[in-house]
């Protein structure tokens, strides 16, 4: 099941905590979005083409491209609805291949 938008901001706000407050460590504690090597592909299709990127805590951060370009599908994959062909990512310390809840 997929967290609350109002749970995500405060996870995304408060260091990854769950408002339980069980704690994830991500890689670099100032970063809230960890991004590396991201590909998707659809058959033969690559919607996402090994992205890697990071996002610390307090920055604004914003995708552009043209339209087909794999910004919603990579959204999709930082949301956890969807799932990468390769790569990792954390976004709140959350791992999005195992912890998209």
């Amino acid at each position: 099941m997929m967290g609350s938008g109002a749970d995500i901001l405060y996870r995304l706000t408060h260091g990854g905590r769950h408002r339980d407050h069980h704690e994830h460590v991500a890689r670099d504690p100032g970063n809230v979005i960890e991004v590396e090597h991201l590909t998707k592909r659809f058959g033969d299709f690559t919607a996402v083409d090994d992205i890697t990127f990071e996002v610390r805590k307090g920055e604004i951060f914003g995708f552009l491209g043209a339209n087909g370009a794999g910004k919603t599908t990579a959204m999709k994959m930082l949301t956890g609805l969807s799932f990468p062909t390769s790569g990792t990512g954390q976004v709140a310390g959350f791992n999005i291949w195992t912890e998209s809840e």
